[in-house]
């Protein structure tokens, strides 16, 4: 949990704020574009299992429904991984103490959401 110590991963010795603050800002690049990559993955699998009728503009309630369904899936799975590396962070200590300062776990933005919508989907009744 010392930004020093994570800071010299990067090439820095003993840190300075600079170096900090570049090492951060780079992590959270990385984290975004992990997030995106992931987002995007997930998109195109639900869309592949999903969307089966091409001949209307919308998504049939059927289809949405799936949508929800497999966004859904992905949401739980998340959460559990957090709390499963939480509950393992928490028995070794010392394995995590300097990814933990690089990496924050947190599942907080993960709340539930209606995915069609979310895509810019709507169904059809």
């Amino acid at each position: 949990e010392n930004l020093s110590t994570m800071s010299s991963w990067f090439g820095g010795g003993a840190g300075t704020s600079q170096q900090e603050q570049a090492a951060m800002e780079m992590l959270q690049r990385k984290q975004i574009e992990e997030y995106i990559m992931q987002f995007n993955m997930l998109t195109q699998k639900c869309f592949n299992a999903c969307a089966n009728d091409f001949s209307r503009r919308s998504l049939t309630e059927k289809e949405s429904a799936c949508v929800q369904k497999c966004f859904g899936k992905y949401q739980k799975a998340v959460v559990r991984i957090g709390q499963r590396w939480g509950e393992w962070a928490e028995q070794n200590p010392g394995m995590v103490s300097a990814s933990r300062a690089a990496c924050s776990l947190s599942t907080a933005h993960l709340t539930p959401f209606p995915a069609a919508s979310l895509l810019g989907f709507a169904h059809e009744r």
